[in-house]
């Protein structure tokens, strides 16, 4: 067994496994040490200097964007038109639980406009799919376009 250390050929079989399982757990040990400085830094290094290059300007914190407040004050806005009511099934609807319906859907031409917006349930929104409504108001069968 060569390793390139002329003291360790001299040395008994015995020693020679002891010194190599030693410089085995040190190796994993010097790993692991590594592992947690490198979490270290992500974790706790690396935010500190994203924050004080943001008060240095040198990078530029990113801005929220104005569409999920846009989105919420739309939703707002169709509930107060409209009422807490499913305009799919008829009935009631809970504040956090509903989703906005396009009464004619984009995909067959119909606009974001509030007059093509009304309030529904989430599963009936989906289960509604595409389609378009039927005279009396009715998802059940599709219109003919």
């Amino acid at each position: 067994m060569d390793i390139g250390l002329p003291w360790f050929d001299i040395l008994p079989t015995e020693e020679k496994i002891y010194w190599l399982n030693l410089a085995d757990r040190m190796e994993k040990q010097e790993t692991k040490q590594k592992i947690k400085l490198i979490n270290y830094y992500y974790r706790v290094i690396e935010p500190r200097k994203i924050k004080e290059d943001i008060k240095n300007g040198t990078i530029k914190k990113r801005k929220r964007s104005k569409a999920n407040y846009d989105n919420i004050k739309m939703r707002l806005e169709v509930v107060e038109r409209k009422g807490f009511t499913c305009h799919i099934c008829g009935k009631q609807i809970h504040y956090t639980d509903f989703s906005i319906d396009h009464v004619i859907p984009i995909s067959k031409g119909g606009t974001q406009d509030l007059d093509n917006l009304v309030p529904a349930h989430k599963v009936c929104n989906s289960s509604k799919s595409n389609k378009l409504p039927i005279k009396g108001g009715n998802y059940d069968k599709e219109i003919a376009a």
